[in-house]
């Protein structure tokens, strides 16, 4: 009998979530964004999936409104918050990643 904690259950539920995107997002036409814009390939969704699995061993709670972003480049960005922080993360056709990180602050440092 195999048994899930609540914490695996809620991933897997996660994931199927997800993967509705991701099915659609490989889908996508040459020129969905009326730029050229590429579908996403096998290798994007495998480290984006990857990506989901490592947050998720991190405790970190992915909502359905932060769900992957296909991008005109093949590419897909991951959207989280954590502890006050934003967290993007971009994930190329190559498989490679690049993060933005924003710290919430109670006052926006705006200088003119």
């Amino acid at each position: 009998v195999l048994t899930l904690s609540k914490r695996m259950l809620r991933w897997y539920r996660k994931m199927e979530y997800f993967k509705k995107d991701f099915d659609e997002f490989k889908n996508l036409p040459v020129g969905w964004d009326q730029e050229g814009g590429l579908p996403m390939g096998e290798l994007t969704i495998r480290k984006a999936q990857d990506l989901y699995k490592i947050l998720e061993l991190l405790g970190v709670e992915i909502s359905n409104d932060l769900g992957p972003v296909p991008l005109s480049t093949g590419g897909v960005d991951i959207n989280f918050k954590r502890n006050g922080f934003s967290v993007l993360i971009s994930i190329d056709p190559e498989g490679l990643a690049a993060y933005c990180l924003h710290e919430k602050s109670e006052k926006p440092n705006h200088k003119q």
